[in-house]
C-alpha cells in the first residue's frame, strides 16, 4: 500500500487557470480507480484552501471521484499517529503526481504514461498480466530449447516467409 498525493488543477483537471476547473482529464478516472483497486490511499493535494478547495471538493464529487479520495491537502490520520505531535506542512505521500513535476515542463500531462510509470514501478498491476505473463514463459521455452527467435527469424527469413516481401 502506498499513499499517492495527487494535485488537482491540471493534473486531474485540464485547465492550469485557477480559480477554473475545467474537464477531466482523459484517462485520469481509469488510473484513479486502479490505484484504489489495487490498494493504495489517494490524497487530494492542491494549492486550493477553503471556499476553492471546497469547489473541487464538489467537482469530484460530480463527476463521482470525491470517494476514491481519503483526505483532501491533509495528513492520513495513520501517518500523523506514526509521529505524534507532528503535522508538518508538507503531505507525507509516497508518491506525488502533479502536472509541475519536472517530467512535464513543456509538454502535455498524459495519464496514459503516468499510469505505464506506475505499472513499471510495480504499483499498479499491468493491465493484461496474465497475457505477459503468457508471452513471458513462451519466451522462457523457446529459449531453453535453445532457440533464440530473433537470430533464428533472421538466419532462416526464406523458410518462415517465403511469400512475404519485405
Amino acid at each position: 500500500m502506498a499513499y499517492v498525493a495527487i494535485d488537482c488543477d491540471g493534473t486531474i483537471t485540464t485547465r492550469t487557470d485557477y480559480p477554473t476547473i475545467g474537464e477531466l482529464r482523459p484517462g485520469c478516472e481509469k488510473v484513479l480507480r486502479r490505484l484504489v483497486e489495487a490498494g493504495h490511499v489517494l490524497l487530494l493535494w492542491s494549492c486550493r484552501e477553503g471556499p476553492d478547495l471546497l469547489a473541487a471538493i464538489n467537482w469530484l464529487a460530480d463527476h463521482g471521484l470525491m470517494f476514491l479520495f481519503t483526505d483532501y491537502n491533509a495528513h492520513p490520520q495513520e501517518l500523523l499517529d506514526l509521529y505524534p505531535g507532528r503535522n508538518p506542512r508538507k503531505l507525507g505521500a509516497d508518491v506525488f503526481i502533479d502536472d509541475r513535476n519536472l517530467a512535464w515542463i513543456g509538454a502535455e500531462f498524459d495519464w496514459g504514461v503516468i499510469e505505464a510509470e506506475l505499472e513499471d514501478a510495480g504499483l499498479l498491476p499491468r493491465e493484461n498480466q496474465d497475457l505477459w505473463d503468457r508471452a513471458r514463459r513462451l519466451s522462457e521455452q523457446i529459449e531453453d530449447r535453445g532457440v533464440n527467435l530473433p537470430r533464428d527469424l533472421a538466419e532462416n527469413h526464406d523458410k518462415y516467409f517465403h511469400n512475404a516481401d519485405l
